[in-house]
């Protein structure tokens, strides 16, 4: 069994007595539990714009003993229903939520005879224990016809939570943690002590729950990421420590923060455990604000997203020439396919050149008076900038 964090979580669900309820189950009079196991596996955390996810494979099995035991005696004291409940810590570099923050939507379908039904209530009720921002559950239901449980863990289903746009989930390093913990149906889920039921209406039955454990890392360790001006273009360098299955970066640049445009892509390294540098370059960047992020994809598809960096070129990145100017006006705007007109207003502010839809990067001023003049450019984002010149003769 592999109980590394990259592949899976652990929960055990062993069985106490409890007089106080004055109901146990039989196997307890003949051997100690634990004897029904949870696991989940293929973990994979996604950060994305819309919404982060959390998918993975819900195992289970049951101990030696009880598989003895209920060939024995029957199917009445099988094990009949569960919740396995999760709490979530997003860590200190995702989102810190108070209070308790909701799922949008949980989802579960079962992959195996051994259960009958999975239910997925969006969340549990009331605020999240300590130390967590959101929890979830799911409800394990079998039948008197389920196939009978094994020793061998055994894919019961597949679950997937989605939370709201604007979450992050972090990594493990900073604090990010998923704990798991279980209950019979109709009970309720505490931190510590929780309880199961079986076919013949046993239901007072305690198990133990697994101490927290890290959740799911993204598929890159990035170290750094910065972006740096150097003459008209944007230099971007970062660095990874650890790559796991790993496909590529794209490097993504935007004006505002909403609108993201691929501007470079660079193959990754795929797997690693040693220092890999990365660099790109952004030879055309715009005039004012530049935002620049990474976007991390995985080879199976999972995705995560750097911090955003910002680089300004206010006026910078943009020049005029020659000026003062007698006959060609030069205008010199990096990436000049963004310029969606070009104005030119007299001192009072009385237009006396206008490129139409088909701005030009030069621009006949020979037929205009001396004087000073303004050079209106507006952007295909709306944005409008004005620039002073001299015509002279």
């Amino acid at each position: 069994m592999n109980r590394t964090f990259k592949h899976s979580f652990f929960i055990v669900a062993g069985l106490f007595v409890n007089d106080a309820f004055g109901q146990t189950t039989p196997i307890d009079q003949v051997a100690p539990g634990p004897h029904i196991l949870f696991e989940a596996r293929n973990i994979k955390a996604t950060n994305d714009p819309a919404g982060p996810t959390l998918t993975f494979d819900l195992y289970m099995s049951a101990s030696q003993a009880y598989v003895d035991y209920v060939a024995t005696n029957g199917q009445d004291f099988a094990f009949q229903s569960c919740d396995v409940a999760f709490d979530v810590d997003f860590g200190t570099d995702g989102t810190e939520i108070s209070p308790s923050v909701q799922s949008i939507a949980n989802e579960a379908t079962v992959t195996n005879s051994q259960v009958a039904f999975i239910n997925a209530p969006v969340n549990l009720a009331g605020t999240s224990p300590a130390g967590f921002d959101t929890r979830f559950k799911y409800v394990v239901i079998r039948t008197e016809t389920s196939d009978d449980l094994t020793t061998t863990p055994t894919h019961v289903g597949s679950v997937k939570l989605t939370w709201n746009a604007g979450i992050v989930i972090g990594t493990p390093e900073n604090g990010a943690k998923i704990q798991v913990r279980t209950a019979a149906t109709g009970y309720d889920t505490g931190p510590k002590g929780s309880k199961w039921g079986d076919m013949s209406g046993n239901s007072a039955n305690e198990i133990g729950t697994s101490a927290p454990t890290p959740s799911v890392p993204l598929p890159v360790k990035l170290s750094t990421f910065e972006a740096s001006k150097e003459g008209k273009q944007v230099n971007l360098t970062w660095s990874t420590t650890e790559e796991v299955n790993s496909d590529h970066f794209d490097v993504e640049r935007s004006r505002n923060g909403k609108q993201w445009t691929v501007i470079n892509t660079v193959k990754a390294s795929g797997d690693s455990k040693a220092v890999q540098n990365y660099t790109a370059s952004d030879n055309a960047p715009l005039s004012g604000n530049n935002l620049y992020r990474l976007h991390m994809i995985d080879k199976d598809g999972s995705i995560a997203y750097s911090s955003i960096r910002n680089v300004e070129f206010d006026g910078e990145s943009l020049s005029m020439y020659p000026n003062p100017v007698s006959n060609i006006l030069s205008i010199d705007a990096g990436d000049f396919a963004q310029v969606s007109k070009v104005r030119i207003l007299n001192a009072n502010g009385i237009e006396v050149y206008q490129s139409g839809a088909k701005p030009q990067d030069k621009v006949d001023v020979s037929k205009l008076s001396a004087g000073m003049y303004i050079v209106s450019l507006k952007s295909r984002n709306g944005d409008e900038k004005n620039y002073k010149i001299v015509i002279a003769r």
